[in-house]
């Protein structure tokens, strides 16, 4: 004999609509289906009185008979007609969206999504992730480039991003920077250029130059600043360079002879590199460190471990910048 219900155990608590959960609601749609106790005690591997107490819960919840017996099956009442065609429906929307999530899952498993500077996005990362896809087939990278520091950093708070590659200096929470390479800047500069036959340059002869340099750069345009100033100089740069926000628009002005660019070395790319001059200023040395952002306190998942890996493993020297 089956297990009785006591009121106790069925009776909802105060403001409580439901008590039953789909156990209840997939039994009784097993046992509408085969038209029998024992065959769906049977399919769910239940023991038969575990299957009738759940239709008993069921029906005394509910306040309906939703299931009566025949000399041959067990069929389901008006009521529980009306309930499978519902219960059926609700099943199959709530499998589709349990698919659709875990497919997201899935695809944000196999995806790492960094956020990035237009230059490093154009210039240093295409080679390196065609190298990863060689070496991790199976996880795709995907780049937001973005021209303030500001816009990068908000992709990876958000969560759009798992990381970026950036110059952060003084990282505050809830943002963790992890260097990877230091990046030297060097005056770059066309061709027929007077510095462009000279491999270093004094910082007293860049002053006398119309020196190109992004105002959205401000650590650059800091350092550079009180360079000129510790030797007595004047730090006035071309005032377009207001509107400039990318190191490769620099360099083609460069090249075409609009003025000299302070620009980290790697950032130049190998088809530029015949076109302009390039020079160190030997009484100057300005570097941009190049590292990891993530957010304190937030895992990054598999696949943008498997990136930072190896991001780590490609810079053969942490003072030589990016392998371009």
């Amino acid at each position: 004999m089956p297990r009785a219900i006591s009121k106790k155990e069925a009776e909802p608590s105060p403001g409580s609509q439901l008590r039953f959960g789909l156990d209840e609601l997939q039994t009784f749609l097993v046992v509408a289906e085969l038209g029998s106790f024992s065959r769906a005690a049977e399919k769910l591997n239940l023991s038969q009185p575990s299957v009738t107490g759940r239709i008993q819960r069921l029906e005394f919840m509910l306040g309906v008979k939703l299931l009566a017996r025949t000399t041959r099956q067990v069929v389901p009442t008006e009521h529980g007609e009306r309930l499978r065609r519902s219960a059926e429906k609700a099943l199959r929307e709530l499998r589709r969206v349990v698919e659709e999530f875990q497919e997201t899952a899935k695809k944000h498993q196999r995806t790492v999504t960094i956020a990035i500077t237009p230059m490093l996005a154009a210039v240093v990362m295409p080679s390196l992730i065609r190298r990863f896809a060689r070496q991790n087939p199976r996880v795709a990278v995907r780049m937001h480039d973005l021209t303030t520091f500001e816009g990068i950093l908000n992709e990876v708070r958000s969560g759009r991003a798992d990381l970026a590659v950036m110059v952060l200096e003084d990282p505050t929470p809830p943002f963790v920077f992890e260097s990877l390479t230091v990046d030297e800047c060097v005056l770059v500069t066309s061709l027929d250029h007077r510095f462009a036959a000279q491999s270093t340059v004094n910082l007293q002869d860049v002053a006398r130059e119309q020196l190109l340099i992004p105002e959205v750069y401000t650590t650059a345009r800091r350092l550079l600043e009180a360079a000129f100033a510790s030797h007595g100089l004047s730090f006035q740069p071309l005032n377009h360079g207001r509107q400039v926000v990318n190191f490769s628009t620099l360099v083609g002005m460069a090249a075409a002879g609009l003025g000299v660019a302070f620009v980290p070395r790697t950032l130049i790319s190998n088809e530029m590199r015949s076109k302009v001059g390039l020079a160190r200023i030997v009484d100057v040395s300005i570097k941009r460190n190049y590292g990891i952002v993530t957010v304190q306190d937030r895992p990054l998942q598999p696949p943008a471990k498997i990136f930072v890996r190896f991001l780590k493993s490609v810079i053969v020297d942490p003072n030589a910048g990016w392998p371009i």
